[in-house]
């Protein structure tokens, strides 16, 4: 019978998990947390970031790995800010997509992700409602795509920190912890949603 993705995931989470735990247990043994040394540097950077002596500065989109932001997208960033900072619940705010990458075309979307606190309780209707107030208050001919980063799927957060801007901030600690927890979490299931795709493509191609 063949097996399920979700069985071999298992498996191999099962038969992975026991060898370390039989390295560990062997004299000598200095097995380390997958992803450990780039999760350690990660936080390092970021708290670096929170260290700097000018807010402006160490927030500025130009600093992100999405690349420097001409004169109509630092616009863009100071007009989403000015809407976003409005908002008490908003912990941080990033641009991503087309628009932070620049290569947006006519029928691209300004992409939006908002991480909001912990005590927050948005209703089903939140992210339709604050895209079209910032669509609308920002005057933008191009609708606007907003999503609350909070418990979204691992890779699809990874995307947003790896490409996209951080255009606003309210608490700096969260932020790092939020960052810091996705980069770690990706680290740690990125052998396994690789397997996942490999299947998926072998499904695709040969049909069963």
């Amino acid at each position: 019978m063949r097996k399920t993705i979700s069985e071999i995931m298992r498996m191999d989470v099962a038969a992975k998990a026991d060898s370390k735990e039989k390295l560990a247990s062997s004299p000598g043994s200095t097995i380390k947390k997958p992803g450990a040394d780039r999760v350690a540097i990660f936080r390092e950077t970021a708290q670096g970031r929170a260290n700097s002596s000018s807010i402006h500065t160490k927030h500025t989109p130009e600093n992100r790995k999405g690349g420097t932001l001409n004169h109509h997208d630092s616009d863009l960033v100071e007009a989403l800010k000015s809407v976003i900072s409005e908002h008490e619940e908003v912990i941080a705010a990033y641009l991503y997509g087309s628009a932070a990458q620049g290569i947006m075309r006519e029928d691209s979307d300004i992409d939006v992700g908002v991480l909001l606190a912990d005590d927050a309780a948005p209703d089903y209707r939140y992210e339709v409602r604050m895209a079209g107030e910032i669509q609308s208050r920002c005057h933008l001919a191009r609708e606007v795509d907003l999503r609350v980063l909070n418990r979204r799927p691992i890779r699809f957060l990874n995307q947003v920190l790896r490409y996209g801007k951080l255009v606003f901030v309210r608490d700096e600690k969260k932020r790092v912890e939020f960052e810091t927890g996705v980069l770690k979490e990706y680290l740690d299931f990125k052998p396994f949603l690789r397997e996942y795709d490999r299947e998926r493509r072998r499904r695709l191609i040969y049909g069963d």
